[in-house]
């Protein structure tokens, strides 16, 4: 489905080009007439309904390209669901991790047992994945770390981080390659935006100027009335944003 940033753009340039293809060879004759006692020796009259005919074909063809585009990056958007999806379940597993280890440390080292750990802030649902990731690679490193201070053995458990790191590693590589996926998909996102953009602004150039062509021939050939509805045209038509769109399936 189009945004409605290209379907306002589409509207007005099937307007145009209806106008344009239903009085293009009525106003290019008129146009001939009036300008044939204006010739000189050897000159020859151009096909002023071609040109007219032309000028619609541009407008349909950037509407086109705008509609293309749009379509390009909706569907980029729909594929990029799933990339999150992905990311959103890995963080789930490794928050998980994170927090049962978080509680052996707890558990091992009384109130130190986060800053032992590495892990500083909250381990909650409200962290974001990136934050997280970065969070369970520090733990990681920890754990790893043959420095590691040894916890006490008062509860007469095995604390043993090797292993612990064993099970967290892969958790972190998981998240890690689902948010490199979902980093890529936002990368492409921004291109075909850009694109799409690009072709919002080549339409709005294109369909101004033969706008004001149109207005001026149907004016010249003696058409007010048909002049007027292009200049409707021109004031239904109100600003649009030139910003970048906030899409919210690429958060």
């Amino acid at each position: 489905m189009a945004s409605v940033l290209v379907s306002v753009r589409q509207k007005a340039a099937v307007v145009f080009h209806t106008l344009v293809e239903t009085h293009a060879a009525e106003i290019g004759k008129a146009i001939g007439r009036r300008l044939r006692p204006l010739l000189r020796e050897g000159e020859v009259l151009p096909d002023f309904a071609l040109v007219l005919a032309l000028l619609g074909r541009l407008v349909a063809a950037a509407a086109a390209w705008l509609v293309r585009s749009d379509k390009v990056h909706e569907s980029g958007l729909d594929e990029g669901v799933e990339p999150r999806v992905q990311r959103d379940l890995a963080a789930l597993v490794l928050r998980r991790k994170v927090v049962e280890i978080r509680t052996l440390g707890s558990a091992f080292y009384g109130r130190r047992g986060s800053a032992v750990l590495g892990l500083v802030g909250r381990t909650a649902e409200a962290v974001q994945p990136e934050l997280l990731w970065r969070q369970a690679r520090t733990l990681l490193a920890r754990l790893r770390d043959p420095q590691l201070e040894a916890p006490g053995n008062s509860l007469k458990l095995v604390f043993d981080p090797v292993a612990l790191g064993r099970e967290l590693e892969p958790e972190v590589s998981a998240l890690r390659q689902a948010l490199d996926a979902v980093e890529r998909e936002q990368r492409q996102a921004g291109t075909t935006l850009a694109a799409k953009e690009d072709a919002m602004g080549d339409l709005d150039s294109v369909l101004k100027a033969c706008v004001l062509v149109m207005k001026g021939a149907f004016a010249l050939a003696g058409r007010p009335d048909v002049a007027r509805k292009l200049g409707e045209l021109s004031r239904r038509k109100k600003p649009l944003p030139t910003g970048k769109e906030v899409d919210v399936k690429t958060r």
